[in-house]
């Protein structure tokens, strides 16, 4: 879901998040709002549980 650099920031430690922190005003809010909706739009979401009720 998080694309590195893009909608956040991935890291592997404290030390690297605390360095990301730094460079959190180069996430635009408008790209993580679109990827929010993108997944968790509430007809994504009906889609979701739909297959995954399918499946059981």
């Amino acid at each position: 879901i998080v694309t590195n650099g893009k909608v956040g920031f991935l890291v592997n430690s404290v030390a690297e998040m605390a360095a990301k922190i730094k460079e959190i005003d180069t996430i635009k809010r408008e790209d993580c709002r679109k990827r929010v909706e993108e997944f968790f739009s509430i007809e994504q979401m009906i889609n979701k549980y739909e297959i995954l009720l399918r499946k059981n």
